[in-house]
């Protein structure tokens, strides 16, 4: 009988904790300026971009529509033909000028952007 209630209490805890509270997740929102917006369910996972020295771009089952880069202390996200940063990956985005964002993007490979900025390959 004591066998019985223990099961019965440890079933009894074991669905309370799959219950609604563990189905509830944080979703993190990464908001520049001009209305544009992107949501992760966990912090990004950042990978290299081989051909580009010190660039990252989020994990491909994680990534974004919009292109979004870390590079050294900065994060980057490119949308509109505007260039946003942040020293934070998730918060406080500011406009950038097309001349201040670092050099090491024009290495980036077209087929890792969302939207090759226009003019770029002229540059290289």
């Amino acid at each position: 009988m004591k066998k019985t209630i223990l099961a019965a209490l440890l079933a009894g805890a074991l669905a309370c904790a799959a219950g609604p509270s563990s189905a509830a997740t944080t979703t993190y929102r990464v908001t520049v300026p001009g209305g544009v917006s992107f949501d992760f369910q966990r912090a990004p996972t950042w990978v290299a971009v081989p051909e580009a020295r010190d660039v990252y771009i989020v994990r491909d089952d994680m990534r974004p529509t919009t292109d979004y880069f870390r590079y050294q202390g900065g994060y980057y996200v490119y949308t509109g033909g505007h260039w946003y940063r942040s020293t934070s990956w998730n918060g406080n985005y500011v406009v950038v000028a097309d001349n201040r964002v670092p050099r090491a993007f024009y290495s980036v490979k077209h087929n890792r952007w969302r939207a090759y900025p226009p003019g770029w390959q002229k540059r290289m």
